[in-house]
């Protein structure tokens, strides 16, 4: 294998890695056991956890995750962090200090990124790709 050879295998490798890296942390983050009501999270993020979950388009002020958290059986959040075809176009709430208090609180945020969909998604999303482009689209959006 020549060294032009070896450039375009790492160049693919890459990208790959990235996308399952990327599986894998949502995996994680969906499995295993929950910590509890209101435990704060200590360790490095995203962790596990195993329970009922929601996503919402753009990260909800401290004072409505307090709410949700106390009278809720929800103790996961999605929030949307890009991509092309992610809806909210802002995410003003979003910051390291909400992250910190929403962990300290005892949620478990869970990072979506919403890139490309398949063709035959039934959602209006845009961007879309086949499966003639799916890996050409996954290297380019990764």
């Amino acid at each position: 294998m020549n060294v032009h050879q070896r450039a375009r295998l790492g160049s693919t490798a890459r990208p790959l890695m990235a996308a399952l890296t990327a599986g894998l942390l949502v995996a994680l983050t969906l499995t295993g056991p929950t910590t509890g009501p209101a435990e704060a999270l200590a360790g490095p993020s995203p962790g596990t956890f195993a329970g009922q979950g929601f996503d919402t388009c753009e990260a909800p002020e401290s004072d409505v995750m307090t709410t949700w958290l106390t009278s809720s059986p929800y103790r996961a959040v999605g929030i949307y962090i890009g991509g092309n075809n992610r809806v909210c176009p802002t995410q003003t709430n979003l910051t390291a200090s909400w992250v910190n208090a929403q962990r300290l609180a005892g949620w478990h945020l869970l990072p979506i990124y919403m890139g490309s969909q398949p063709y035959c998604t039934t959602s209006a999303k845009i961007h879309r790709f086949t499966g003639a482009n799916a890996a050409t689209t996954g290297r380019a959006e990764a």
